[in-house]
């Protein structure tokens, strides 16, 4: 029997910090990963928004399925690699956005910038509150003006917009990976997610252990809640122990 694993990363393996480059994994974390990912027929995934840079850097481990820019690229340990082609063709496109987000932006103080390359992502964490519905009213207006063929769409993150093409999301990823790996009707499947992008992740696994984390509740699609990444955390040992 397969056991396929599903993570978000921010959220839900590891607390937000206020950089995005400041949410690194704890060598615990990375060893739980590391174990169950070395189980028999076991299929641990990374499915986040980070790029596949980002992901491989805060797990050097052989043997994860990674699924960056919400699964827009998918990389396998010993399977061809998945992209999605509407997401190449964006480029010229997401680089647009990027010049033009920077220059509207820039005098903002504590705003954030990252070209993904498949999406470009605007961090408002760091700004004062009240600023925030101008800007994320401002962003949604610059990318209507500049992507005149409608291909992309905005979405709403953890203090964060991206806008991305659309076509594609969490929920596509999780089922090419279980497409790749043959998922079998006996296997079990877990996914575990704290944002909006989830949902739909959690949509496609509705019969699945599907598992929100988050402090507050709120209207999910997952069957589950787990508090914080804390949690989450202890929940990995305990699968560790299970499946030896």
């Amino acid at each position: 029997m397969k056991v396929f694993l599903f993570f978000d990363y921010d959220g839900t393996l590891v607390s937000f910090k206020l950089k995005p480059e400041q949410a690194k994994p704890t060598k615990e974390l990375v060893k739980l990963i590391k174990e169950l990912s070395l189980k028999k027929n076991f299929i641990v995934s990374i499915v986040s928004g980070r790029t596949m840079k980002e992901l491989k850097h805060f797990f050097p481990l052989k043997n994860l399925v990674f699924a960056s820019c919400h699964g827009m690229q998918i990389n396998f340990p010993y399977k061809k690699n998945f992209v999605f082609r509407k997401a190449e063709k964006s480029i010229p496109l997401i680089k647009k956005i990027d010049s033009a987000s920077r220059k509207k932006f820039s005098f903002v103080n504590g705003i954030l910038f990252q070209n993904k390359k498949f999406a470009f992502v605007l961090h408002y964490r760091n700004v004062k509150q009240k600023e925030h519905k101008k800007i994320k009213s401002a962003f949604r207006k610059l990318v209507k003006e500049t992507d005149l063929g409608k291909q992309l769409e905005v979405i709403q993150g953890a203090m964060v917009l991206e806008a991305r093409i659309k076509g594609w999301n969490k929920g596509n990823a999780v089922k090419e990976i279980m497409k790749k790996e043959k998922r079998k009707k006996t296997g079990l499947v877990f996914y575990f997610g704290d944002d909006l992008t989830d949902e739909d992740a959690f949509n496609a696994l509705k019969n699945d252990f599907t598992f929100l984390v988050s402090e507050k509740k709120r209207s999910t699609k997952a069957r589950f809640m787990l508090k914080n990444p804390e949690k989450v955390i202890l929940f990995l040992r305990v699968l560790s122990k299970t499946f030896l």
